[in-house]
């Protein structure tokens, strides 16, 4: 053959190599590119919080809000105030706040005689308002129900309780009256406390359970067949969650207990839409003292999923909302540096997809949040923006990320487990019969049982998943195009 042929034969299989690699690192950028693509249109559709307003209401003498709830024409609040009665001793009321849906104030009662008488819950019903209290007077504290029209005026009030103390903390309606949970010191040794009224606030029946240990209610909800509570109870010598299911009748039907090692604590609940969700905070898991603590079961009671949220301080859920894509946590954040308020959005799922602190330079609390037309409302207290320690009401809403400029998104950590064994069922007995009037101190309470846990599967506070940072895309593609470039130049020599 030729020389000149097999040159030209050499030089034409050279320009196809050179064509190849062309080709190849055309594709490589290309690829590249997509991938960027597909990365931002995924982080434009995240949501970000964006706080709207925020007000505060003085009281006289300093007070805490404890419940916000979302009505037609704005929202409800209610908690407790102090003040100086006649005898210029410092007593305690009980405040109920109406705003409209820009914050502004349309009116303000107090209830309360002497003593200390403090708001916890307030339920929003067709004709007015429900306020779930304590008053207390020479060491006797009872569960107090005052019904409201729409202007807070009262209609009536009532008192239930024994000669130790009752602390009831939610309320939900059922088809002929109301139902109510809590704790009870008079009818049991501290113990987990469930009352049924009529509408008119008249007790139809009330049960108790719990053991010689210490066992909270802090959470109802009227579910099919009955009633579920969420609560703590103490199990040797550390709190659990607790998940008690009843009949229609209060009547126990089973009961559940979640946690680890340390103390782990209820102080929500909301229904989902395949079962329940239990939050309040852990010592057991997470990074900190004490963390954001969910737990998801079914309509059961099995446990699904756990999760905790938190620093390396104290992170406390006090509140959790439904939400149509998934849910609404308000707490307390202690690991940042200042004690603020926490607020995170969940998807459906658990996983966090914003969080956002709320507060400023002083100490500032969230105990309540609520889902609002257009976002979400926080409530609690604030050390920051009034000389007393006020009433604090904040208004939420999201926006997309492009247009939420000096807004904070809050990475949130997150700490998954997926614990099969630790759910344990109890077999707690027979349940107490109705005590309409019981004698004083005389337990009558279904017990629970010290339940036996298994803990070989627990995850320790070192493993840990946390949420994208924003930024996050960019830095990646940069990391590509770097990537790309050295490839390119690499394959030139």
């Amino acid at each position: 053959m030729p020389v000149a042929s097999i040159l030209t034969q050499e030089k034409a299989g050279s320009n196809d190599t050179v064509r190849l690699r062309y080709v190849r690192k055309c594709l490589l950028f290309f690829v590249w590119i997509l991938v960027v693509l597909v990365l931002n249109s995924t982080a434009s559709s995240n949501l970000v919080p964006v706080e709207e307003w925020n007000v505060t209401f003085n009281l006289e003498q300093g007070g805490t809000a404890y419940d916000v709830k979302a009505t037609d024409d704005g929202f409800i609040i209610v908690g407790w105030t102090m003040f100086q009665n006649s005898e210029n001793k410092t007593d305690i009321d009980v405040f109920l706040i109406k705003t409209d849906k820009e914050g502004n104030e349309l009116w303000r009662k107090t209830f309360g005689e002497n003593g200390y008488d403090k708001g916890f819950t307030v339920y929003p019903v067709e004709d007015g308002y429900l306020v779930l209290s304590s008053e207390e007077l020479n060491g006797d504290v009872d569960m107090w129900l005052i019904k409201t029209d729409k202007d807070g005026n009262e209609l009536w009030n009532k008192s239930f309780g024994g000669a130790s103390y009752e602390y009831m903390r939610s309320i939900d309606e059922t088809e002929d009256g109301y139902i109510f949970a809590g704790t009870t010191g008079s009818y049991g040794s501290a113990d987990i406390w469930l009352i049924k009224t009529d509408k008119d606030g008249n007790e139809l029946w009330n049960k108790s359970f719990g053991d010689a240990e210490r066992d909270e209610g802090y959470a109802v909800l009227k579910t099919q067949g009955g009633y579920v509570i969420g609560g703590s109870t103490q199990t040797t010598s550390t709190l659990d969650m607790v998940l008690i299911k009843t009949d229609e009748e209060g009547n126990l039907i089973w009961s559940n207990t979640y946690g680890g090692m340390s103390d782990d604590e209820v102080y929500a609940m909301t229904e989902a839409d395949d079962g329940y969700l239990l939050a309040g905070w852990t010592e057991s898991y997470g990074a900190g003292r004490c963390d954001y603590y969910l737990v998801k079961t079914d309509f059961n009671g099995n446990k699904k999923w756990e999760k905790a949220f938190g620093g390396i301080i104290c992170d406390r859920i006090n509140s959790i909302k439904k939400t149509d894509d998934g849910f609404i946590l308000g707490g307390i954040a202690d690991s940042h540096g200042n004690v603020d308020g926490w607020v995170i959005k969940l998807d459906k799922d658990g996983k966090a997809t914003w969080g956002k602190y709320l507060g400023g330079i002083e100490r500032d609390e969230v105990f309540a949040v609520d889902v609002a037309d257009d976002g979400y409302v926080a409530v609690g207290t604030t050390d920051s923006f009034s000389d007393v320690l006020s009433v604090w009401l904040v208004k939420l809403t999201e926006e997309e990320k492009e247009g939420a400029e000096g807004q904070m998104f809050v990475t949130v950590p997150t700490y998954e487990f997926y614990i099969k064994d630790r759910s344990v069922s109890l077999e707690l007995g027979t349940p107490a019969q109705s005590q309409t009037q019981p004698p004083a101190q005389t337990s009558n309470s279904t017990p629970l049982p010290t339940p036996t846990k298994t803990t070989t599967q627990d995850i320790p506070k070192s493993e840990k998943t946390s949420e994208s940072t924003p930024g996050f895309e960019i830095v990646f593609a940069l990391a590509g195009m770097i990537f790309v470039l050295i490839f390119v130049n690499r394959t030139e020599r």
